[in-house]
């Protein structure tokens, strides 16, 4: 591919060249961003700021993507992308700019990366009219060696092509995983990160949400990460005062401000996306020990299941949330809730279902089903293979191990591979559909 003239607009300043690009799939993103350069302010040119929290992708939509990232200040600040396969830089675009009053401050055990109360100022660029099933290289400010990130948009319902999505779950680095994990699961490149739940340790008083964006930031600059609510994303901290009926202040001022609004449909904290022909729901499983959805939730899941097996582009659907219902860790015995899910998916094509909360490996097969446990992202692991007689015929696979894995969309269907910190396989296996 080649272009007549290079998309130069700089974000801040009142500097907009148009440019002829040959590929026909990108002239609305281009129309778009053009017509933003008009009319235009006369504004001096200003230095960006020093990114103090990311930069991140939120969500996963066919054409569209959003980028996001933290200043300690007000200032200029932007984008600019192309195509993950190379050529030029397609346009820039900058940010709008919201200042985020944080009351919730941690600076114990962390040395260098305290997390305090105060000001800071959340930039965030939408992306339009981008192309389906491909993945796409930014880089904030308007200088080469900046920070520079990928993400991938979804593919078309009806694709057939090979799609790789990694999942990982009970990310709290600074326990000592070796980071490594990571770097392997980054340079893996998959097309996003499904996180089963307890992103951080915020309670344990030994971890800082800026010092978790230091540790984790090949997974941030690889993907966008789409996870789901588990327990201690919703810990309040002994010091924080949270009014009756309010989220813990972590969760609003971090796990809501960094991860929501990702433009998926929903219900309270649960929402779906599809991977090509993959349903995804990704639910809350912390609001109620007895019940885990209410009969809202249970109806909106009821109804897109039931829309889906309607769908000709629809194979099956992966659920994900944190709640551990087949495990033979310390967190297994929830044989009621157990039996309310399986009975609830029971219609409809549900072959994969992930979970967190317990702290290594496992896969279970039941009524043709699979079930796999990961919750070996860095937390301190468990025993998984302990107790719970009764699920070991079903038990397939179980190891305490830190750990990702991988899977790999086919037109034949999904195989998932575990690999631990030394890149070693630890598990295998297929689902057909």
């Amino acid at each position: 591919m080649g272009d007549d003239r290079r998309t130069d607009h700089d974000v801040g300043s009142a500097r907009c060249r148009p440019v002829l690009e040959v590929d026909i799939r990108h002239l609305n993103l281009l129309l778009i961003l053009l017509l933003s350069c008009q009319d235009q302010p006369q504004q001096p040119p200003c230095t960006p700021e020093d990114i103090v929290r990311g930069p991140w992708a939120v969500g996963y939509h066919s054409t569209r993507a959003e980028v996001r990232w933290e200043t300690t200040s007000l200032g200029c600040g932007g984008i600019r992308i192309r195509r993950k396969s190379g050529g030029d830089w397609l346009a820039q675009v900058g940010s709008t700019q919201t200042p985020l009053s944080r009351r919730l401050s941690l600076t114990e055990g962390v040395p260098g990366r305290p997390d305090q109360a105060g000001t800071s100022i959340l930039h965030r660029v939408e992306l339009q009219n981008l192309m389906p099933g491909t993945c796409y290289q930014y880089q904030v400010s308007q200088t080469e060696g900046v920070t520079i990130g990928r993400f991938c948009t979804a593919p078309r319902l009806e694709s057939r092509e090979t799609i790789r999505f990694g999942v990982l779950g009970n990310t709290h680095p600074h326990r000592g995983v070796d980071l490594a994990l990571y770097d392997r699961l980054a340079a893996w490149s998959p097309s996003i990160i499904l996180h089963t739940g307890n992103i951080q340790h915020y309670e344990g008083l030994a971890e800082t949400w800026s010092d978790w964006f230091a540790r984790t930031k090949p997974l941030l600059q690889s993907a966008a990460i789409l996870p789901v609510i588990g327990n201690r994303d919703l810990e309040v901290v002994e010091e924080t005062v949270v009014e009756d009926g309010s989220p813990p202040l972590e969760f609003q001022e971090y796990f809501q401000t960094i991860w929501g609004e990702n433009g998926h449909t929903g219900i309270g904290n649960n929402y779906a996306y599809r991977i090509g022909g993959l349903l995804v729901l990704a639910l809350d499983s912390e609001g109620n020990d007895r019940n885990m959805w209410d009969d809202a939730t249970q109806q909106w899941l009821i109804e897109l299941l039931s829309t889906a097996e309607a769908d000709p582009t629809y194979r099956f659907a992966v659920v994900i949330f944190h709640r551990a219902l087949y495990t033979r860790s310390l967190h297994g015995g929830q044989d009621a809730l157990r039996s309310e899910f399986v009975n609830l998916v029971a219609p409809f094509r549900v072959r994969l279902i992930l979970n967190g909360q317990s702290h290594c490996y496992e896969r279970f097969i039941e009524s043709e089903r699979t079930w796999v446990v990961s919750g070996g992202g860095g937390a301190s692991l468990h025993d998984c293979d302990e107790r719970f007689d009764q699920l070991e015929l079903a038990q397939q696979a179980a190891e305490s191990v830190h750990h990702w894995i991988g899977f790999t969309l086919t037109a034949s269907g999904l195989t998932g591979e575990v690999f631990d910190t030394d890149d070693r396989l630890i598990d295998r296996f297929e689902i057909g559909g």
